[in-house]
């Protein structure tokens, strides 16, 4: 094992730190949702564009995924009502209610809903 290497994850600024530090994160907060268990339903939600896929878990969680290269744009109406953004360390400013008209996906990014929270 490349032990240099290796302890580049604790560089913040560097690739292998930002990616490492995010993984932790999700490491993190998955462990607290009770809608990630695995006895949770798994599911998904068929979206006009191709490009975004909306993974299920039980009736509380959803996790929006942009499989493309561009910022995308999802009309919540198409998954329901009463979700709340989670913040996941720096990746989103600001835990916010889905109030708002539409959910803006960054490039190839991830975001994750819960109902009921």
């Amino acid at each position: 094992m490349d032990w240099q290497l290796a302890a580049q994850r604790h560089a913040a600024e560097s690739l292998s730190g930002t990616v490492y530090h995010r993984l932790r994160g999700l490491i993190q907060q998955r462990a607290k949702l009770g809608a990630l268990a695995a006895d949770q339903a798994l599911g998904s939600i068929a979206l006009s564009d191709p490009r975004l896929f909306v993974l299920t878990r039980g009736d509380s969680f959803i996790a929006v995924h942009n499989f493309s290269d561009q910022r995308l744009e999802v009309e919540l109406a198409t998954i329901g009502d009463g979700w709340k953004l989670f913040a996941i360390n720096d990746d989103v400013e600001s835990a916010a209610s889905s109030d708002s008209v539409s959910l803006v996906m960054p490039a190839y990014g991830v975001r994750w809903l819960q109902r009921g929270a």
